[in-house]
């Protein structure tokens, strides 16, 4: 069986230290109010979602693609009844009209649809709603990873097995680009 993201549920936040970091920086950036309700897209096993409810009283969901994440986080979401938690891909969002705030620290990079998740995004929020999205890199985020795939891609031996290869994240090149999306 191919691992998956939900492999690394019981463990991801042990070694999550960037994303961690990051998430200090979006949720300052976003100064989150008592009143408002937030969507975290991409949760992972929730702790900055718990995070996040618990400095406020409306609603908070936490939505994640990898069903073993979402199992982590309900599993350590018992007694906190503002929060709850959705298996559900952000290309498949279908709130309307319901958030004031959502929220995607470190996750924009694995979407594959990034033109419907933002469509998304702006149908969930109220009229006064705001997004805030932390993209962790370019696409020369790891130039020697990506020199590695790019020579694997054209060596001699390898070129046939990874003629279909399409990378799995989605970068944008700078915070204007990023805008404009």
């Amino acid at each position: 069986m191919k691992p998956s993201f939900s492999d690394k549920a019981a463990f991801y936040q042990e070694g999550a230290y960037v994303q961690k970091s990051a998430s200090e920086v979006l949720l300052d950036l976003l100064r989150i109010q008592d009143h408002q309700s937030v969507l975290d897209v991409g949760c992972g096993p929730g702790t900055i979602t718990r995070q996040i409810a618990s400095g406020i009283s409306n609603r908070v969901v936490g939505i994640d693609s990898a069903p073993g994440m979402i199992r982590v986080a309900k599993e350590s979401t018992e007694d906190a009844p503002n929060v709850e938690f959705v298996v559900l891909d952000a290309a498949d969002i279908d709130y309307d009209n319901t958030f004031d705030v959502i929220y995607c620290n470190s996750a924009f990079q694995w979407f594959t649809q990034p033109d419907k998740v933002v469509s998304n995004f702006f149908r969930a929020l109220t009229l006064s709603g705001h997004v805030g999205v932390q993209a962790p890199a370019t696409s020369s985020y790891c130039p020697n990873f990506l020199e590695a795939v790019d020579l694997i891609r054209k060596g001699e031996t390898t070129a046939r097995a990874f003629s279909t290869f399409r990378s799995p994240w989605f970068f944008l090149e700078s915070e204007e680009d990023y805008r404009r999306l």
